[in-house]
């Protein structure tokens, strides 16, 4: 299966830098038997690997009684990468199951994840690493059913279409836009007991929202999210979206988000009132030191429908984070302030810790 689980799997994974951060990077393993795993790494790769992320590369493997051999070609447009910058950071894992033993090209402590991007080697261009041509892929689709009611002697037709698309506007920073779009080829979430009084969040898999999630996705903790993307949608489908993320330098990054759903209808007390809700998202980061971070986060959700409902339906969130990490990531700490501003309260409500 696809994006299977590295741990448990004789496997071979390259794990890649290309910025230089030591936060953000990529991660292609195979298995024996030609499996593929890819993801991103976030947050230096101390959490392991955020799998939902998926791209073209390509690989081939050869077994015979004593070993096996894993060939893997990575295209440039696959990765995002500073064009100027020519060394990358790099380190390749082995999973030997049968030995019980992971080993690595650099040495990684037996205490940290393998994919930590703290205990990286070199990789050295002898110059600055090819430059792509224009980027970009379109996926359109288009369904079409038909209901039949035999008994009131009535048929409904349903044809939809829509398009996603992807394009790189800098090696390093990407547009995504998609229009109508059509999530049915998402596998589905692995099910999960939930005795706790806290909701679940269950990891995104929309290909819309996967690439640099962690921008938006990282604020807050465990049971404090300001924005969990898996509520766009989930009352409505989404009409259309677009959102840039990316690096802008070996320091900075941006990240801006906006997305508007369908109708959907809301009981208050007596009244029924219908909307479209329209999300607007914005966060800057910046790198502080070998692996700490500071960033800011902006957040509004509005209701669009008639005007009763829009003086009663939006929220507002202002946040500011310091997530501390020292070089090798064995001292990790967050400080955070969010704000939060919604009708009905002359008080705002706010989260600190």
């Amino acid at each position: 299966k696809r994006d299977f689980a590295f741990e448990v799997n004789d496997a071979f994974a390259v794990f890649i830098n290309p910025t230089g951060d030591n936060i953000n990077g990529f991660s292609f393993a195979g298995n024996p038997f030609g499996a593929q795993g890819e993801g991103v790494l976030q947050r230096g790769g101390v959490f392991g690997v955020s799998k939902a992320w998926d791209n073209i590369w390509y690989s081939a493997v050869k077994q015979s009684d004593k070993m096996w051999v894993v060939e893997m070609a990575i295209p440039f447009t696959t990765l995002r990468y500073d064009k100027n910058l020519s060394t990358w950071k790099m380190n390749f894992a082995r999973n030997d199951l049968k030995r019980n033993e992971t080993s690595t090209w650099i040495p990684v402590p037996v205490n940290q994840n393998v994919a930590n991007l703290s205990f990286t080697g070199d990789l050295v261009w002898p110059g600055s690493p090819p430059k792509t041509g224009f980027n970009a892929a379109f996926i359109p689709y288009s369904t079409a059913g038909t209901i039949k009611d035999l008994e009131a002697v009535t048929q409904a037709n349903n044809v939809q279409s829509g398009v996603d698309a992807k394009i790189a506007l800098t090696s390093n920073l990407n547009l995504d836009l998609t229009y109508n779009p059509d999530f049915s080829q998402v596998d589905i979430d692995a099910q999960q007991i939930n005795l706790t009084q806290f909701n679940l969040f269950f990891p995104e898999r929309r290909k819309f929202f996967i690439e640099n999630a962690d921008l938006f996705s990282q604020y807050g903790f465990t049971k404090i999210r300001p924005f969990y993307s898996r509520r766009i949608g989930q009352s409505s489908s989404i009409k259309y979206g677009a959102r840039i993320t990316g690096k802008l330098d070996e320091n900075w990054r941006v990240g801006l988000m906006n997305v508007q759903t369908g109708m959907i209808s809301r009981n208050l007390g007596d009244t029924t009132s219908f909307q479209e809700e329209n999300y607007t998202i914005a966060t800057v980061q910046r790198k502080i030191g070998a692996a700490s971070d500071i960033g800011i986060l902006l957040l509004n959700q509005t209701g669009i429908g008639d005007t009763f409902f829009n003086t009663l339906n939006w929220n507002r969130i202002g946040g500011i984070e310091y997530n501390m990490a020292s070089a090798d990531r064995k001292w990790l700490g967050e400080a955070l302030y969010h704000h939060s501003l919604h009708p009905g309260s002359s008080q705002y409500s706010g989260t600190h810790a």
